[in-house]
């Protein structure tokens, strides 16, 4: 796989979100390289100093999360004039252990607050608080659905040297879900079914299971950039965990792009030429 936007995440201790946003550190880090180097570091660390001692044990199944490339890609015009660039995602459970959530509404809350189930060799386990949250989100024509906010961001960056962040996607909502099982390691049926749709409820269970995907089709709901005035190549990156709020056994490998050439409303991927 190709370079990532953005640069090394910062683990350990209380890092302050007013110090640099996850987009002034993506941009600083390419700006400075000439080529993307890692995933872009994060804007809300988890408050807890034993983030990267936890995966590194060698009695520890820790989950990591990494994206398949962008596909199914197409433009979209709306009545309204404007240009979206659709893409599917993939994101994938390559780790060693499941992406185990387990959130909570308390009284007088909208959303619940996510904890991180991690796994030992030996089948126990610890739970960890993360700043992930999930939001009861409505889907037209589907109804509502509790959905986790933001563990998934689609970027649209410029090419060449300066390469900058020119638009966000508009997605920010997903359910973390056993999908479609890729390889032979983890459980042959799935673990995470579809996400609850009963807005009452006071808790919820999700995640991804090892060998497991999740994925949206280009044409789902809010799946897409607006390149509306666009012109020329960019490439667009599907990131996964942008935030940092998951335990993972490997940061570095969050992110997956693909080229596309926007020219005259017409749409080119792969390359620029």
């Amino acid at each position: 796989m190709d370079g990532e936007p953005g640069g090394a995440r910062v683990h350990g201790g209380r890092y302050r979100a007013a110090v640099l946003s996850s987009r002034h550190l993506l941009a600083a880090a390419i700006a400075a390289a000439a080529t993307f180097a890692l995933p872009a570091a994060a804007s809300a660390q988890i408050e807890d100093s034993e983030t990267p001692e936890v995966c590194r044990q060698e009695n520890m199944r820790c989950p990591d999360l990494r994206m398949g490339a962008p596909s199914e890609l197409y433009l979209q015009r709306t009545p309204g004039g404007r240009t979206l660039l659709r893409s599917r995602n993939r994101l994938r459970n390559r780790g060693a252990g499941p992406l185990s959530l387990h959130s909570r509404r308390d009284r007088g809350e909208r959303s619940m607050r996510v904890r991180q189930r991690i796994y030992r060799t030996n089948a126990s386990h610890i739970t960890r608080f993360t700043h992930a949250r999930l939001d009861f989100w409505r889907i037209p024509g589907q109804g509502g659905y509790w959905k986790v906010r933001n563990p998934v961001e689609f970027q649209l960056w410029t090419m060449g040297s300066g390469r900058e962040l020119v638009r966000d996607g508009e997605k920010s909502r997903f359910c973390m879900r056993d999908l479609v099982r890729r390889t032979g390691a983890g459980p042959r049926r799935a673990i995470f079914p579809a996400c609850s749709q009963d807005r009452s409820d006071r808790t919820n269970r999700q995640g991804i299971s090892v060998g497991w995907d999740e994925s949206y089709p280009a044409g789902y709901f809010e799946q897409y950039v607006d390149v509306s005035g666009l012109r020329g190549c960019f490439k667009l990156w599907h990131v996964a965990d942008p935030n940092n709020r998951f335990f993972e056994s490997d940061e570095t490998n969050n992110a997956t792009g693909t080229v596309v050439r926007l020219r005259n409303g017409r749409l080119r991927v792969g390359r620029c030429s």
